[in-house]
């Protein structure tokens, strides 16, 4: 009894260390809370600065490069 007393005190957690039941009854961990479908985080946080620099400078562009850029590219 000792050993679980520590274990509820203790700071460690185990991200496969089940924290409760879903809708259907299985147990879920927290790893399974903290699984993404996203894409990496570093990924996202550059393509949203990219995108934020893009934006920034769309103001320069007059009336006919604005409706430009909104077609797609064709060749040949």
């Amino acid at each position: 009894m000792h050993l679980r007393g520590l274990k509820k005190t203790r700071k460690d957690v185990s991200l496969n260390d089940p924290i409760g039941q879903d809708k259907e009854g299985n147990e879920i961990s927290l790893i399974d809370i903290l699984k993404s479908t996203n894409k990496d985080v570093v990924d996202e946080i550059t393509l949203n600065m990219e995108k934020k620099k893009i934006y920034e400078y769309l103001h320069i562009l007059d009336e006919r490069e604005k409706r430009g850029r909104h077609r797609p590219l064709r060749f040949g």
